[in-house]
């Protein structure tokens, strides 16, 4: 609900979360993807460095790697996303169609070259609801059969 804090088990998400991860080594680097409030991030920061972890969040940038985000504030660019896409650049050369499926379904569409072209978003909708997305592409001129390599 809007403007309520997540609660679990009569404890907030970030506290629930962190209960159920195992012990890990003092020291031990912890990379997180999050998409989170920042007040929620700081928390969950906290209780990592409390345990004696160093916690690293990954952020969206304006390029890296040879992938360019589209746009013009980058940082407004779902952090899943821009790793999901350059995940998926360093494992394969060329045009790309990149699908991250939470809690909605977005597509992304990368040129070899490393442009980042296209973004369609479907809020609250699962994989499945990938079925039927061709007429989102067709309004771009691109078929879902030529996206991936050639």
């Amino acid at each position: 609900l809007k403007g309520q804090k997540p609660v679990v088990r009569g404890h907030s998400a970030v506290e629930s979360l962190l209960d159920d991860v195992p012990d890990l080594l003092p020291g031990t680097r912890t990379l997180i993807s999050s998409v989170a409030s920042e007040e929620i991030n700081e928390r969950l920061r906290r209780r990592l460095e409390e345990r004696g972890l160093t916690p690293w969040f990954a952020q969206t940038c304006a390029a890296l790697d040879g992938l360019h985000n589209s746009y013009a504030e980058p940082q407004r660019m779902g952090v899943d996303r821009w790793l999901a896409m350059l995940g998926a650049r360093a494992r394969e050369a060329g045009p790309l169609c990149v699908v991250d499926a939470g809690s909605a379904l977005t597509i992304d569409l990368v040129e070899a070259s490393g442009r980042h072209r296209l973004h369609a978003r479907k809020p609250r909708c699962c994989a499945a609801a990938a079925v039927g997305w061709n007429s989102t592409f067709d309004r771009f001129g691109v078929m879902a059969g030529q996206l991936g390599r050639q």
